[in-house]
């Protein structure tokens, strides 16, 4: 699914390396600027990957599309590999910022003097991953492939959906009136156009980080709204009660608000992740954050420690993100589980030893745990 903004082992490069080793594997680089030098001796493009340690689809990706034969020898004959962690350090994450990343894995072609050809964020299988390269080399189905089509016919429905999605991954604003077009033009959703354009406006940076003082506006909700009641698709569905739980649960946050109303929205929040995780048995890995958010309003608002510690298991089994793991660990606090807890919020920081609420958290489940003869 796109996101877009409406405002998302390393090994040093020789002198001229191997693009796949002979276990089968691709012989991957974190040094972009030799990448890009070794590109342009040899006037190959450059395959860019941002990914991050306990991303789920980027593990998918390495263990069954970059070991595939054909996907391998398109790699070794037309491309120089590059991956970078956008979550590992100061140098990944201003790289990851640097070319607009919103989600994981993004890979993203480069031609040999550093200009972006195009992108695809998520998980590919090993025939897709290929065809995608392969067409690129030939210039076919890149961003100025696509652009120039939706130019010579700017009033065609296929023609406005590729160029809004290519806009997209980019995280280009001028995505949304582009998908607000192609809504329009399939007002009955009967070829499936509206309820696409209304999931993937309701995708933008303003619903998801919005700002409950100044947004969202009843336009963007509405998308939300209309999707749930129109939507086909089983992502489109549940992206629908995802994002509306998540605009709840910001909503009940604001310091502004009266404690009756923030208790509605909280109310409200818990119903929508309610049927999101229940009745749409969530399974995703996309939504493991929402699967967090459940646990930690069944913790905070409902009190309910065991629907709470299930839904926490479940968003570490599908990722192992520090901010789950405090969650989970929370939940093992609440039943003395003080090993088990201890455990956790180790491991949380240890993922992400800069933060500050992690530090406090360890702090204060440490001195509880000694209390209670458990170091």
């Amino acid at each position: 699914m796109r996101k877009f903004l409406f405002a998302v082992s390393s090994l040093i490069l020789s002198a001229a390396p191997s693009l796949a080793n002979t276990e089968g594997k691709v012989r991957w680089t974190a040094d972009l600027p030799a990448a890009m030098k070794l590109a342009s001796a040899q006037k190959k493009p450059v395959l860019l990957e941002f990914y991050f340690e306990t991303c789920i689809w980027c593990n998918k990706m390495g263990r069954e599309a970059f070991i595939d034969p054909k996907l391998l020898s398109t790699l070794q004959g037309k491309y120089v590999p590059v991956h970078i962690d956008g979550k590992k350090d100061e140098a990944g994450k201003k790289s990851a910022a640097d070319h607009g990343i919103s989600g994981y894995p993004t890979f993203i072609i480069l031609d040999a003097g550093g200009k972006e050809v195009d992108r695809r964020i998520g998980y590919l299988k090993p025939a897709d991953m290929t065809g995608w390269l392969e067409a690129a080399a030939r210039g076919e189905e890149t961003f100025a492939a696509v652009e120039a089509a939706y130019k010579k016919a700017p009033g065609n429905a296929g023609a406005i959906a590729a160029y809004a999605g290519k806009l997209g991954d980019r995280n280009d604003a001028a995505a949304v009136p582009l998908y607000e077009k192609l809504a329009g033009l399939d007002p009955d959703n009967r070829a499936g156009h509206r309820e696409d354009a209304l999931a993937a406006l309701s995708q933008s940076a303003r619903l998801e980080e919005s700002k409950v003082k100044d947004g969202p506006t009843a336009k963007e909700e509405g998308f939300l709204l209309e999707l749930q009641k129109l939507a086909r698709k089983p992502d489109n569905l549940t992206l629908a009660y995802h994002r509306m739980a998540k605009l709840r649960f910001r909503a009940a946050k604001a310091k502004q608000l009266g404690p009756a109303q923030r208790d509605r929205l909280n109310r409200e929040g818990l119903e929508f992740q309610r049927l999101l995780t229940e009745k749409l048995q969530v399974g995703n890995p996309d939504l493991s954050d929402s699967l967090n958010d459940y646990a930690y309003y069944l913790l905070e608002v409902a009190h309910d420690i065991p629907a709470a510690t299930v839904a926490a298991e479940k968003a570490v089994k599908l990722e192992r993100d520090p901010n789950y793991l405090d969650t989970l660990a929370s939940c093992y606090g609440e039943q003395g589980r003080w090993a088990d807890a201890l455990k956790l919020q180790r491991e949380a920081l240890a993922l992400d030893p800069a933060n500050a609420d992690l530090q406090a958290n360890l702090k204060s489940r440490e001195k509880k745990a000694a209390e209670h003869g458990v170091k």
